[in-house]
């Protein structure tokens, strides 16, 4: 992200209250839980809501990147270190631009 951009600055802290907001509803929607059906009922809850979530979504982006075959924690490795080297590739373009813009 460049710290010049006051619009891409005004859209991440955007994203970044959704997620707060996000993060302490479930929150509270795990402690609801626990203090109504208690502990074993809450950690079914939160283990069907990430099972959801990666059948719906890690799942599908492994069949995309072609590492669905692979066990479980081999795939995600390789869907990390892919992330990673995204971010290295983002990184490296802001900077290049930054550099282009100060020539």
């Amino acid at each position: 992200m460049n710290a010049t951009d006051p619009a891409q600055e005004t859209q991440w802290r955007r994203w970044r209250a959704v997620a707060d907001l996000y993060h302490a509803y479930f929150t509270g929607l795990i402690l609801t839980v626990v203090t109504r059906r208690g502990t074993a009922d809450a950690a079914e809850f939160v283990f069907r809501v990430f099972r959801r979530q990666q059948q719906e979504r890690f799942l599908p982006g492994l069949e995309k990147l072609g590492l669905r075959r692979l066990p479980p924690a081999v795939a995600a490795a390789l869907d990390m270190e892919g992330h990673c080297d995204l971010r290295r590739a983002r990184r490296g373009l802001a900077r290049d631009a930054a550099r282009l813009a100060r020539q």
